[in-house]
């Protein structure tokens, strides 16, 4: 049988299948394949490095660890790494909230430690609601923009949502019954 491996946080942090059992970090072998695989998915614009592998469909992003199957092992949400390669530990429970409003964002100058009241906090200073944020005659807008050749990035700043929201639009992902 081999030898058991400990997280770096101590002796009840073990490791199965190359993350800590407690609080899901990648074991250090795995760092560098992690690490360029990373950057090989960031595509970093004016303002934000958005994230370009595969997403979920709560619209943030999801790493696959080297030589895993999806069902083996805890989700690694790119965002999160990148804090980590900052040396940002994220404490089991807490989130990693967008300053930019921008799930697919792993600019770690646009990223910030906090809890769910935090982050639900940060929608309502900035006057954002779950939902509401688009109606019929912005997504026609949008649409327009967009046939036009403007970039979805100018587009969501105009019409003050995400750029994924927009692309959402675009690529009619939502609002599918407004033509």
């Amino acid at each position: 049988m081999g030898r058991v491996k400990y997280c770096t946080k101590g002796s009840r942090h073990k490791y199965d299948r190359g993350y800590c059992t407690q609080c899901g970090i990648p074991e250090r072998s795995t760092w560098p394949r992690l690490i360029y695989e990373f950057w090989q998915k960031v595509n970093k614009t004016k303002d934000c490095w958005l994230w370009t592998g595969s997403m979920q469909n709560s619209g943030y992003g999801n790493m696959q660890p080297p030589g895993k199957a999806t069902n083996d092992h805890k989700t690694l949400f790119p965002h999160r790494f990148s804090l980590m390669l900052q040396g940002i530990l994220v404490p089991p429970g807490a989130k990693v909230c967008h300053r930019c409003d921008v799930p697919l964002c792993v600019r770690p100058t646009h990223l910030f430690v906090g809890t769910q009241r935090d982050n639900i906090q940060d929608m309502v200073r900035k006057g954002r609601k779950a939902g509401t944020a688009l109606t019929p005659t912005k997504v026609r807008e949008i649409r327009k923009m967009s046939s036009q050749g403007l970039p979805n990035h100018k587009i969501a700043s105009r019409m003050r949502v995400s750029e994924l929201a927009i692309y959402r639009v675009v690529t009619g992902r939502s609002w599918k019954a407004v033509k």
